[in-house]
C-alpha cells in the first residue's frame, strides 16, 4: 500500500495514529508514514464518550507510546477548532455534544495532540499520496461505509471550519433519498447511500435486518433487488459529486470506505456521473491507503493547523 509523498527530515518520526468509525477503532505505530504495527477493537456505539475515551488510552498504551512519540486521533463527528467532539448520527452513536476530547488527549499523554474529523484526517492522508505535479489546489475524499462523509482539501490545506461541519457531505440533501436520517434531517445522502442504508433498503426480512455487506454480496450474485439498492447508492454519490463540483469546482475526488472500495462500486459511480452535463463531471479515484487513509492522515507531519 503506498505511503504519502513525504520528503522532509522528519520522515522517521514515531507516531501513533487512532482511527475511531461507526464499526470498528482502529489504531496504528508508523514510522514516518509507514505502519509497522496495528490493533483493532469493534465500536461500541451505545458508549459514553468516556468509555470510549478509555479504549483510545487502552489502545495507545498497548503500541508502546513514550516521551517522544507523537499522537493523533481522528474520530467520527464534528470536531471543532478546540477539538472538542460532537456526534453527528445519533442513530450510529449514543450522541453527545462538545466532549473536550483534545484538552483530556493532552492533559493525559502530557503532549500536543492533532484531533480531527475523521473524513479530514483521511483527505489529508490521500491528498498527500499524490504526486506533487498530480496535486490540485482542491480535492475532496468521500467515505462510503457505515456512514458517508468527507473531507476537503482547498487552497492545498485541509479544510477545518469553526464548528467541525464543513465536509460532512453525508448530511447533504438527495433526492433519492425519503427516510429520516440520524442527523434530524430527512432525505440525505447518508440516508440512502451509506452501507447501513443499503442494508436495510435491501433487507428482505424485517425481524432479521441485512448489512450492507450482505446486501452487496447479493448484487454481485445477480440479485436484482439488491442491485437496485446499490445502484442507487452510487447514483446518489454521484449526484452529490456533481452539486459539490458545481459550488467548488472541484476536479479530483476519491472514494474511499468499505462500500465505496467495493468491486465495482466506483465504477457505477462513474457511470451515473456521466449522465451528468460535461461540466458538472469530475475525475474520480480510489482511495490509495484503503483503511488506512484517517490512520495516516492524522499523524502526517504536514498537517496545518487553520
Amino acid at each position: 500500500m503506498p505511503s504519502p509523498t513525504n520528503n522532509s527530515s522528519d520522515d522517521e518520526q514515531v507516531s501513533i495514529a487512532v482511527d475511531f468509525g461507526g464499526t470498528k477503532t482502529a489504531a496504528a505505530r508508523l514510522v514516518g508514514p509507514r505502519i509497522v504495527e496495528r490493533l483493532q477493537i469493534e465500536t461500541i456505539a451505545a458508549a459514553t464518550p468516556d468509555e470510549h475515551f478509555g479504549s483510545f488510552i487502552g489502545l495507545i498504551d498497548n503500541l508502546r507510546i513514550d516521551s517522544t512519540t507523537s499522537l493523533g486521533v481522528a474520530v467520527s463527528g464534528r470536531v471543532d477548532k478546540l477539538g472538542r467532539w460532537s456526534t453527528m448520527n445519533n442513530e450510529t452513536f449514543n450522541g453527545f455534544s462538545e466532549y473536550p476530547l483534545q484538552e483530556a488527549l493532552q492533559a493525559q499523554f502530557d503532549r500536543r495532540v492533532t484531533v480531527m474529523n475523521d473524513g479530514v484526517a483521511a483527505s489529508w492522508g490521500e491528498y498527500n499520496c499524490l504526486s506533487v505535479q498530480d496535486r490540485p489546489d482542491s480535492f475532496l475524499y468521500i467515505t462510503v461505509s457505515t456512514g458517508v462523509g468527507g473531507g476537503l482539501i482547498l487552497n492545498s490545506r485541509p479544510f477545518i471550519s469553526e464548528q467541525g461541519l464543513a465536509g460532512h457531505l453525508g448530511f447533504l440533501t438527495s433526492r433519492l433519498a425519503s427516510s429520516n436520517c440520524g442527523s434530524g434531517r430527512t432525505a440525505t445522502l447518508e440516508s440512502v447511500a451509506s452501507g447501513t442504508a443499503i442494508g436495510r433498503d435491501g433487507s428482505t426480512d424485517e425481524d432479521t435486518p441485512s448489512t450492507g455487506r450482505n446486501v452487496y454480496e447479493r448484487h454481485a450474485a445477480g440479485d436484482e433487488d439488491a442491485t437496485a439498492v446499490v445502484e442507487r447508492s452510487a447514483k446518489a454519490i454521484a449526484t452529490a459529486i456533481a452539486d459539490v463540483r458545481a459550488l467548488l469546482d472541484i476536479p479530483l475526488f476519491a472514494i474511499g470506505g468499505s462500500v465505496g472500495l467495493a468491486d465495482g462500486y466506483i465504477d457505477l459511480v462513474r457511470q451515473y456521473l456521466e449522465d451528468e452535463p460535461t461540466l458538472f463531471r469530475a475525475q474520480i479515484v480510489p482511495a490509495k491507503l484503503g483503511a488506512d487513509s484517517a490512520l495516516i492522515g492524522v499523524v502526517s507531519n504536514l498537517v496545518i493547523e487553520n
